[in-house]
């Protein structure tokens, strides 16, 4: 185990977690465009601070940006409660658990980490293209051996898909790339040292060194085509993997879904149709009929993402 309780190959067992200390601790490796507001240490916005930044991104803007609420817990301290991370135009927000023992909160915690990290140390960039009134991005991460592999994309206006398709290409397109890049600490058991890890709706997993450890299995890729086979996953993993699925359909302008859960005992099925009926991009969904799954699959309508 490093030195910060975390990561390191051989690992076992995840040690508790400081978010304020590993969040800040990770956002100074490298220039920010401003400190952190609501230090402790302010007159004007006493505690922990809720915003972090870090490198130099474009115009006035930081090429990382994390923005923190905090709430109350017993006695003086106090515990992330939601995180909203931004890489240029792409956000991910993390809704933390409400107890210290939440182990489902535990697990986003690292998996937050990890996303920052990723950025800082380079493994993560997005490239985003800008013309003729419209915008388009990618969002590429660097896995174990090296490799770059694309997981996540959109746009907004009219030639958002030209952009996409052509990137810079594109008559008149600029491009910008959001990324970090400071140095990591050498090193096997360094702090910070890259793990192995499978997360499929969280390719950056493991790059800060807060989820997985040992020898885990290379991530393998799941086929953005509609159709989204949950036999191999945990019920516990569902609804983040589904959001990030549904995210990345409509991305591709993919609206209509099948998510095979299986027959069983039903707990699954149940675990799906409360994802979806909280998902705002579902306009509907049924048991699939005979011929494509029966009950044992569900069949979903997504609502068109709109060009801002």
């Amino acid at each position: 185990m490093n030195e910060a309780g975390h990561g390191g190959e051989g690992s076992t067992e995840p040690a508790p977690l400081d978010l304020m200390v590993e969040l800040r601790a990770l956002c100074e490796l490298a220039p920010r465009v401003s400190a952190a507001e609501g230090d402790s240490g302010s007159a004007t916005q006493p505690g922990p601070p809720t915003r972090f930044t870090s490198g130099r991104g474009h115009g006035a803007r930081p090429a990382l940006q994390v923005d923190c609420e905090w709430r109350d817990d017993a006695g003086a301290s106090r515990s992330l409660a939601v995180a909203k991370v931004r890489v240029g135009p792409w956000e991910r927000r993390y809704v933390l658990g409400e107890t210290e023992e939440d182990e489902e909160g535990h697990e986003l915690a690292r998996e937050l980490l990890d996303l920052v990290g990723a950025v800082i140390f380079g493994d993560l960039e997005v490239e985003e293209f800008v013309g003729g009134g419209a915008t388009a991005w990618v969002m590429k991460v660097r896995g174990p051996a090296g490799e770059w592999r694309r997981c996540h994309r959109g746009g907004a206006g009219v030639w958002a898909w030209g952009l996409r398709w052509f990137g810079a290409r594109w008559p008149g397109a600029r491009i910008r790339r959001w990324s970090v890049g400071a140095a990591r600490p050498e090193g096997a058991n360094a702090r910070w040292a890259r793990t192995r890890a499978a997360l499929p709706w969280a390719p950056w997993a493991g790059a800060a060194g807060f989820v997985g450890g040992g020898a885990a299995a290379e991530p393998q890729p799941i086929p953005v085509d509609g159709e989204l086979d949950l036999h191999r996953f945990a019920p516990k993993d569902v609804k983040r993997l589904m959001h990030a699925y549904i995210d990345e359909c409509l991305a591709r302008g993919i609206t209509e879904l099948r998510v095979v859960h299986g027959k069983g005992k039903g707990h699954m099925r149940r675990t799906v149709h409360a994802t979806l009926d909280k998902h705002p991009a579902v306009a509907s969904y049924r048991l699939a009929g005979h011929g494509r799954g029966g009950w044992g699959a569900t069949l979903v309508e997504l609502t068109p993402a709109t060009a801002d």
